[in-house]
């Protein structure tokens, strides 16, 4: 439930039918995560949406979601509207060691920066991580367990003592939007890496990356392509449309 409910929520808000009551915000938000009127980078959505929902100052003193879970403006019920609160006010982002991952066994991550250690819900999957390796993501709380609420496709395997220290020590402020404009858009320079042919993942830093694979045929993942191929940033309105687009091919799927 806990990913489903932030997704609704984030559907909501971004969806065009609701531009005439949110659309400012929404791009208001846009200009304050990259620092430019310019239409956001396609590599940028993930880490856009997250910090969006989560640490975007969407009204005086409350970001999205705990407006959302005060006004309930999507008319949750009342399981959905108390986890929706509970993600709100219980979830971390940060850089996690995969200390366990596998089929038939919990998978356990452990903050870099003060060790606390969350086991994830057997509900949801992290992308394929190798134990030993430092990835970038956000979990919230529902009850007595941790869910994965979003992953955005950057890792590094087996960092040293000096990228510990570096994670631990030079990021007073951490959120997706540092990420986005810090390692990402900075070209990993967390560790002096080398980049790959196809020019998108480094060989041994920080990758940049998002959850939604190339090989995707989903509409934000298709929206995607066609601006890269067009050599041309993704639109507000186009993220909106295939957002909205993408929760309508789910619902699809959910109902056969």
């Amino acid at each position: 439930m806990a990913y489903a409910v932030l997704e609704k929520t984030l559907d909501y808000f971004l969806h065009p039918k609701n531009s005439w009551l949110y659309g400012h915000d929404v791009q208001r938000a846009m200009t304050a995560f990259s620092g430019s009127p310019d239409p956001l980078p396609v590599h940028g959505l993930d880490f856009f949406i997250d910090w969006f929902a989560f640490d975007f100052q969407f009204r005086p003193d409350k970001n999205l979601l705990r407006y959302a879970g005060e006004s309930n403006p999507m008319q949750f019920g009342d399981d959905e509207l108390a986890a929706l609160r509970e993600i709100a006010e219980n979830n971390r982002y940060d850089f996690f060691e995969a200390i366990s991952f596998g089929k038939k066994i919990p998978t356990e991550l452990k903050s870099v920066r003060d060790g606390n250690s969350y086991v994830l819900s057997t509900e949801n999957r992290i992308r394929k991580v190798r134990v030993g390796e430092v990835v970038v993501c956000r979990i919230g709380r529902v009850g007595d367990a941790w869910h994965l609420m979003m992953d955005q496709g950057v890792g590094m395997y087996r960092p040293g003592a000096r990228d510990r220290r570096h994670m631990r020590k030079d990021f007073p402020v951490f959120n997706s939007q540092v990420v986005w404009r810090e390692i990402v858009s900075a070209n990993a320079v967390l560790l002096d890496a080398e980049a790959m042919p196809d020019g998108e993942m480094l060989v041994s830093g920080f990758a940049p990356g998002n959850s939604h694979q190339e090989d995707d045929d989903c509409p934000i993942c298709r929206a995607m392509r066609k601006a890269k191929a067009e050599k041309r940033k993704l639109t507000h309105q186009e993220l909106t449309d295939a957002f909205a687009e993408a929760n309508k091919e789910k619902d699809k799927k959910s109902k056969n």
